[in-house]
């Protein structure tokens, strides 16, 4: 997967979540995508690194309309949906996988009972 440029590139590669309380002029720079931003009028941020082990798989950004203080049961509630949204990335991909295994040792072993 490749990592944006900005905020949330940062976080992808740095692998460390990101709180802005108040997007203002100076902090909007930090974004791809000011202008649906500013269209939608946002003005908190918060952008958590979907983790799993060391791996970061993913981001999860969330907006807010208002300035919003970021607490810290606030962080580890988002910190908690950041890992479990991960937790099931990483499961969907080990199934993926197990399914095309199956799939290649179907077709030898369905191959081989043949002869």
């Amino acid at each position: 997967m490749k990592a944006g440029s900005q905020i949330v590139g940062e976080v992808y590669n740095g692998k460390k979540a990101r709180y802005i309380e108040d997007i203002n002029e100076v902090e909007i720079e930090k974004f791809n995508n000011k202008e649906w931003i500013k269209k939608n009028q946002l003005k908190s941020f918060a952008c958590l690194p979907l983790r799993v082990q060391d791996e970061c798989v993913g981001t999860i950004s969330v907006y807010t309309k208002y300035n919003h203080k970021f607490y810290q049961d606030h962080k580890n509630f988002l910190e908690q949906i950041a890992f479990l949204t991960a937790a099931i990335i990483s499961r969907v991909k080990i199934i993926r996988r197990l399914r095309a295994i199956s799939g290649i040792l179907g077709a030898f072993f369905q191959v081989d009972q043949n002869k």
